[in-house]
């Protein structure tokens, strides 16, 4: 989890959230296990430049986020037939390195 983005003022909806699902991702994972159902949580790994990002964001400030195709390449990964036996697990978009 990335603890700057889930403890932020005014996202109190936000972190519980995703803590949940994180958490659910690792019980989903053992309940599937054997079935060949994955299920794997893939969080980009800090503040993205998405829709969430208001226009008024400062430019300076928009610097430090992480660009969305951070997400691609571990998204590939795991519709692959590479991922088909991970399950139950945090995959960081920006930590990626397959």
């Amino acid at each position: 989890m990335n603890h700057s983005t889930m403890c932020r003022t005014v996202f109190s909806p936000y972190g519980p959230s995703k803590a949940a699902l994180e958490s659910e991702t690792v019980i989903w994972g053992q309940n599937l296990h054997g079935t060949g159902v994955t299920v794997n949580a893939l969080p980009p790994g800090g503040a993205t430049l998405t829709g969430m990002i208001p226009d008024a964001f400062p430019a300076i400030a928009r610097e430090g986020l992480l660009d969305p195709g951070v997400m691609l390449p571990p998204l590939l990964w795991q519709v692959s037939s590479a991922a088909d036996t991970i399950s139950g697990c945090r995959v960081t978009g920006n930590q990626w390195d397959e």
